[in-house]
């Protein structure tokens, strides 16, 4: 990710790159190395010749990246600051409890009276104010977007994150939650659409992100625990034809290990 350029392009300009969670960049290469094989099987299908199929961690970084390394050529320029953003209603904001809402009403121009209007912004809604900030074209012509992002930091900052989403959404202007794990636990939709699956482990219910590939055929896949450690060795070795004498004396030896509990802290 360092080197395909997520860490460069995707920080705040000013700040430290993101810190992604273990495996985010194994994550694309699964998806990408899974739809090769489908389709070097349809391959063989149709033409009897078997292929070898690679992606490598690196090429996917910088594929995920295509928008910004091609439209970098022509002038957009990365990494980006959100107080310097085209348009001020497509950004990100933080509430007053330390939350973080993503708001997208590309209508810059048309409106810009009901943003000020829902945030509760009267000081954004004098002539002068919008002689000076209405006009997307204008604000970009004349640098003024940092100031219409900081009247608005201002005027979120007053509300919590639950408030925002009530007031944008009762005024139909798109927005989300910048959704924390947490948050996802206990969303709705993803409950609904069995984003999550609930585990039980022995020691108590966890919840684990679900295939997000699904088939029609299949319907709800059922989640079963694996076990401990090495709690099929045996049975693995026996399949493909140790026989009894055999496992003992690897397990024995130390060439393979039964089941083994963890160990509790």
């Amino acid at each position: 990710m360092a080197r395909g350029g997520v860490f460069g392009t995707t920080v705040n300009r000013g700040d430290a790159p993101m810190i992604p969670t273990n495996g985010f960049g194994d994550f694309q290469v699964s998806l990408a190395l899974a739809s090769g094989i489908c389709a070097a099987l349809y391959g063989r299908e149709k033409s009897g010749k078997g292929d070898k199929v690679t992606v490598s961690l690196h090429h996917a970084a910088v594929y995920a990246l295509s928008t910004g390394l091609i439209s970098a050529q022509y002038g957009n320029q990365y990494p980006k600051n959100r107080t310097e953003v085209v348009n001020p209603f497509n950004d990100v904001f933080r509430t007053s409890d330390g939350k973080w809402v993503c708001i997208c009403c590309p209508e810059y121009d048309r409106d810009y009276e009901k943003m000020f209007t829902v945030l509760d912004a009267p000081e954004m809604l004098t002539e002068e104010a919008k002689e000076k900030y209405r006009r997307c074209e204008s604000i970009n012509a004349n640098g003024l977007n940092q100031e219409v992002v900081a009247a608005l930091d201002r005027a979120i900052a007053k509300f919590t994150r639950e408030e925002l989403m009530e007031r944008l959404k009762a005024n139909d202007m798109p927005c989300e939650a910048c959704m924390e794990p947490e948050d996802i636990y206990k969303d709705e939709q993803a409950a609904a659409n069995h984003i999550l699956a609930k585990i039980p482990y022995p020691s108590g219910e966890r919840f684990m992100p679900t295939n997000p590939i699904r088939f029609g055929s299949m319907g709800e896949p059922e989640y079963v625990i694996g076990g401990s450690q090495g709690a099929h060795t045996v049975e693995l070795m026996k399949h493909v034809g140790y026989s009894n004498e055999e496992i003992e004396e690897a397990i024995a030896s130390g060439a393979a290990t039964g089941e083994t509990k963890l160990k509790k802290l």
